[in-house]
Order: C-alpha cells, then structure tokens, then sequence
C-alpha cells in the first residue's frame, strides 16, 4: 500500500486564508460593537426590544449576505480567468459598509 504524500501549501494559498481569517474577525468585532451600541439606539429610536433584536438580524444577515455574494463574484471570475481589479473589490466593500 502506498501513501499519498500532503500536498503542499503555496504562499497565495496562505494568503488567502490569512485574509478570509481578518475578515471573519473584522465581522465578528462588528456584530460585537453593534450588540453593544443597540440599547443606545434602541433608546434613541423609541424601539421595543423585539424591534431592535429584528434590526439587528437584519443588518447582520445584511451584511452576511453581501459578503457572500462578494465571494461569489470572485469565483465566477476567477473560473472565467479574470481576476476583478482590487479597486472594484475595495469599492465594493465601501459601498456594503457606506449606510452604516
């Protein structure tokens, strides 16, 4: 019986899951400061508490949604073998976070 040596790893590899890793912490820190700032807005906007649990959802689903549909958008042109420049991601990104 032979053995399958591990495939290795190459550094854009490692790029990439130090990147997804940011912005998994980048968003669990943002639903963290929003838990947070909700009874302050709750508060501010004469909200019952079921009211604000729901704009929180929404914003978190929200933003979880964008973020999904972004890695869509770079698989589909990573397979046509085009990479989107990195000013249309970076726009893209401040666009999802500009009603915040």
């Amino acid at each position: 019986m032979s053995t399958i040596p591990p495939a290795r790893k190459s550094g854009r590899s490692w790029a990439l899951l130090l990147v997804l890793c940011g912005t998994i912490f980048l968003e669990g820190s943002d639903v963290a400061m929003l838990a947070v700032a909700i009874p302050t807005i709750r508060t501010d906007l004469g909200l019952t508490t079921g009211t604000a649990t729901w704009v929180m959802s929404g914003y978190v689903l929200g933003y979880a949604g964008f973020t999904g549909f972004l890695v869509l958008f770079l698989e589909a042109a990573t397979c046509q073998r085009h990479r989107p420049p990195a000013e249309t991601i970076a726009v893209a990104q401040r666009a999802a976070d500009a009603p915040c």
